[in-house]
């Protein structure tokens, strides 16, 4: 799904699960759609009628045409359009959105996340509960809140430190759920990073360079003052960890501070390293320095 839940939220005419029933028909042009008949299980926002049988209409583009699979439940996005026939009401998808599969395990779940994704998009003004909502979606174990979540929360400026506490226990968390990953982190991390302070910012960028995560923290970096973010990877820079220092001229070569880099450099050729660990960074230093050139 390409769109904001949000907003298509507030675009839908219906939003519900639905199972799946049976395909009605299948397009013959590239201009005509696959119908599918459809039957309402929860529905979330809007109402539906009496109507005889409820028809999807699926719109073909390409090899992403979103089919649905018979007897499958799906949380849908509609809007009623006019029907072919009497006895059928029709309807389409949001634009930008897209069916989601809901496992049966998970049926409980999206219900209560889509209420609450229904009430806030009247109280879009908000912030507050917004962000408490976004925490909740983060921590929901299903990818499909967990992504939107991050991408919203990545758009909301003003974050607490608490908030931020909140936002690095989530990417962290260790139980058997595991640690927040994809976009989702990816987005957490931004939001960690520019609005953390340093005491928070230092433990957590370590870390996600330990994990390989340099990429994120460089979307992270690119939204702080550049002095600020010099500083602090001159400080991975001089950390014990080799590893770390390796991740951290990485970084330097994505922000494209070939400075840093000539020091780092000369710092190398001299310093304490046994000769191994020198070729290793020299190496990284090579490498970083090809991102540094990248157009």
């Amino acid at each position: 799904m390409l769109g904001r839940i949000i907003s298509i939220v507030g675009e839908s005419d219906v939003v519900a699960l639905a199972r799946s029933r049976r395909v009605v028909s299948e397009p013959q042009s590239e201009s005509d759609a696959f119908r599918f008949e459809i039957e309402f299980l929860n529905v979330l926002r809007g109402t539906i009628d009496g109507a005889a049988s409820h028809i999807l209409m699926v719109r073909l583009v390409g090899r992403d045409t979103p089919l649905l699979s018979p007897d499958s439940v799906y949380l849908v996005f509609l809007e009623s359009l006019e029907p072919s026939q009497p006895a059928s009401r029709e309807w389409g998808l949001v634009e930008m959105s897209a069916p989601i599969l809901v496992h049966g395990e998970q049926r409980a779940t999206y219900i209560s996340n889509m209420n609450e994704y229904v009430a806030l998009e009247a109280e879009k003004s908000d912030t507050q509960r917004l962000k408490d909502h976004l925490l909740r979606m983060l921590n929901s174990r299903i990818g499909f809140f967990e992504r939107d979540a991050g991408l919203e929360a990545r758009d909301i400026e003003d974050w607490s430190p608490d908030e931020i506490d909140q936002l690095i226990a989530i990417a962290r968390r260790d139980d058997e759920r595991g640690p927040l990953t994809g976009l989702a982190r990816e987005k957490v991390t931004i939001v960690i990073i520019r609005n953390g302070n340093r005491q928070q910012v230092l433990p957590y960028v370590r870390e996600e360079l330990l994990a390989g995560n340099t990429s994120d923290a460089f979307w992270g970096f690119t939204t702080i003052e550049p002095a600020g973010a010099d500083s602090i990877v001159l400080e991975f820079l001089a950390d014990a960890d080799v590893r770390v220092r390796t991740e951290a001229i990485r970084l330097a070569g994505l922000l494209r501070r070939g400075s840093i880099l000539d020091a780092v450099e000369e710092q190398t050729k001299i310093g304490p390293d046994d000769d191994e660990t020198k070729a290793r960074l020299l190496r990284a230093i090579d490498e970083a320095r090809a991102l540094v050139d990248r157009d």
